[in-house]
């Protein structure tokens, strides 16, 4: 599993070199920066600034962070269809680019035919809005967003995952009804559901994006972090800061949801993303492989089958 634009060192795909400065393209727009966006590449930010100054040259785009993620630094029919065709080329070569906040990426370690771009917390619909333009292939999205940002529209598709119970975990002496989370913007429905239950939230800074970084908020001590339940009884092997379960989380649960690109209606492939899924959770929470994920056709109110 790798960067997107990179070799993956698993599976040894590469992408064209034709397609290689469109998916430079895809990280400045899932990082927002030409800083992070070297740091995932391994290059100099100046490298990183004069390849995009080229291709928006060349292209026609125009850099604007006040639009929506998938269009911040330029779109337009001729990328789409660039971005297209990168996709088929590594969906032909059995990889797929895996959207996920920074709590659930740990789940998706060691699943194959993953390409996982630095994890982000967004809303369901720029999730929703990178798929069509064809930045990510799928994303790993909790139902709170998606309850709380509206159904995705045209061109994807939902697979329900199942239930994972959500735990909130803090430093021993901690706060105990304070929650870091992130902010209301990004994360609308988590923030409704913890406000709910008498939970004051303390929003993360904007640039705690990957799980390190949430790791390092915790072991500072204060408020508890929510956690899905697998990783909870984990944690331990992510650090040795003593941690304890807060009860007010004791009922919570999540339901998660896999957003797909229309033109991905695969039955093998979402069978293999579900079955690694399932792997995962099992050697995560040190379970046996149990029927907690299963595909299931959304709101389309159709088939519903175990993932073997």
């Amino acid at each position: 599993m790798g960067s997107m634009p990179a070799t993956d060192a698993a599976s040894g795909y590469r992408p064209p070199a034709l397609l290689r400065d469109v998916l430079l393209l895809d990280l400045l727009e899932l990082t927002g920066s030409t800083q992070e966006a070297s740091r995932h590449l391994a290059l100099s930010q100046p490298s990183v600034s004069r390849r995009y100054r080229r291709l928006a040259r060349e292209f026609g785009l125009r850099r604007d962070l006040r639009l929506r993620w998938g269009f911040r630094y330029g779109s337009n029919g001729s990328i789409r269809h660039l971005r297209l065709a990168a996709r088929a080329h590594r969906i032909a070569a059995g990889q797929v680019v895996l959207g996920v906040d920074p709590w659930h990426r740990p789940l998706l370690e060691g699943v194959g035919g993953l390409l996982l771009p630095p994890p982000r917390f967004l809303p369901a619909a720029d999730w929703s809005q990178l798929l069509r333009e064809g930045v990510v292939d799928g994303a790993l999205v909790p139902a709170l967003e998606l309850e709380s940002g509206g159904r995705p529209g045209p061109g994807v598709q939902m697979v329900e995952l199942g239930e994972l119970p959500l735990a909130l975990v803090a430093p021993l002496g901690g706060k105990r009804r304070t929650a870091l989370a992130p902010s209301p913007a990004q994360a609308p429905g988590m923030a409704r559901l913890l406000e709910a239950h008498g939970l004051t939230l303390q929003a993360a800074p904007r640039q705690a994006q990957d799980w390190s970084g949430w790791l390092a908020l915790l072991e500072r001590g204060g408020p508890g972090l929510p956690v899905p339940g697998p990783l909870a009884a984990a944690l331990h092997t992510f650090t040795s800061v003593p941690l304890e379960p807060l009860p007010a989380t004791a009922v919570l649960r999540e339901k998660l949801w896999l957003l797909l690109a229309e033109d991905l209606v695969d039955r093998q492939l979402e069978t293999r993303i579900l079955s690694g899924l399932r792997q995962s959770q099992a050697r995560v929470s040190q379970q046996p492989p149990g029927a907690s994920f299963s595909i299931t056709r959304g709101w389309r109110g159709s088939d519903s089958t175990e993932c073997a």
